[in-house]
């Protein structure tokens, strides 16, 4: 699939302007080889595709483990899961979905006619913008290909959040001191943390844009520090809020199971002294010490540090690009910087 993408996102936009005589800069024209946006745009497509079988395998597995860990009913998980199965193999989402992509393909083509900055893309005749073959390109096959992916995979993460719902509803059995320290929700984190592919696509684009104002339309990089470091931080927050979800099952649980303990250690210290302790009492004790600091380390959002640094990662990598050329902080940034130190 990535070789055909190339061929429609890339190759065939080359062959267009090299005919259209707009493989180079001249004219005061931006030619196509010193255009980066559109290499992007077609990485960002590859990645949406792979992002598909990458992501599907995580929501499979947590599938698998609702329906067999006993956290929820099975029954009421099945009736979920069907649910949301028949409406992610249905035919209308997509149908609408692509509806959806021409107008908005629409959109950011005629923005690029009002700026009416001559390039490979657009031509300036008589003051007005005039798109180019490559251009018309774009706007008939590539350009619906890759609206219609963004809008296909927000109708997932949709369908994916609102089985997250409607599990949160239902009754769950918290296994207060599991191991993975969130009551045996921590696969949950995990598949929130697998969006991690979609964030890097997204700072794809923000890396796109910045790049596209800093050289093409001559913007200070000042203006863009904001909008990288908003994205770098919203981003990961964006696939993490929605764990909140569970969070009152978690902390009920939580507080119960430290009650409980904390009561058991009480009892056994009450009832015997360090002298008359048995070989069994000391295993009781041990075990329910154990428990107890388990249970108190337990978290009550079922995610991780691995998980945050993972989505952390994929919105800043797209950075990188910035970071190494230097990007202009605004000047009362860098006075908060000074009087921190």
């Amino acid at each position: 699939m990535a070789p055909l993408v190339v061929v429609l996102g890339w190759a065939v936009p080359l062959v267009l302007a090299t005919l259209g005589g707009d493989l180079t800069n001249k004219y005061g024209r931006r030619g196509f080889a010193s255009d980066f946006n559109l290499l992007i745009q077609t990485a960002v497509v590859i990645v949406l595709l792979y992002a598909q079988s990458y992501v599907d395998a995580h929501i499979r597995d947590a599938g698998c483990l609702f329906a067999s860990s006993g956290i929820v009913d099975r029954a009421e998980y099945e009736r979920g899961a069907a649910k949301t199965c028949r409406l992610r193999i249905a035919i209308l989402p997509d149908v609408i979905c692509g509806l959806v992509a021409i107008p908005l393909v629409y959109l950011w083509a005629a923005a690029d006619l009002r700026k009416g900055i001559p390039s490979w893309q657009v031509h300036c005749l008589d003051g007005r913008g005039v798109p180019t073959i490559a251009q018309w390109w774009l706007v008939l096959i590539f350009g619906p290909l890759f609206e219609f992916l963004w809008l296909r995979w927000l109708w997932k993460i949709s369908l994916w959040l609102w089985f997250l719902r409607r599990i949160s509803r239902s009754k769950i059995r918290i296994a207060a001191g599991h191991p993975d320290r969130a009551g045996g929700l921590g696969f949950v984190g995990s598949v929130q943390a697998s969006f991690g592919i979609l964030i890097f696509a997204v700072g794809l684009l923000v890396l796109s844009d910045a790049l596209k104002q800093i050289f093409v339309e001559r913007l200070l990089s000042g203006n863009l520090f904001l909008e990288i470091v908003a994205f770098s931080i919203l981003g990961p927050v964006a696939f993490l809020l929605p764990l909140l979800m569970f969070t009152r099952h978690l902390y009920a649980a939580k507080r119960l199971a430290t009650v409980r303990w904390s009561s058991r250690i009480t009892r056994i210290l009450n009832a015997t002294t360090h002298d008359r302790r048995s070989t069994d009492d000391e295993t009781r004790l041990s075990e329910a010490v154990k428990r107890y600091r388990s249970v108190t380390q337990m978290r009550v959002v079922p995610f991780d540090m691995v998980s945050l640094w993972h989505l952390l990662a994929a919105a800043a990598t797209p950075m990188l690009p910035l970071i190494v050329r230097g990007l202009d902080m605004p000047s009362w940034f860098q006075e908060l910087v000074k009087s921190a130190k």
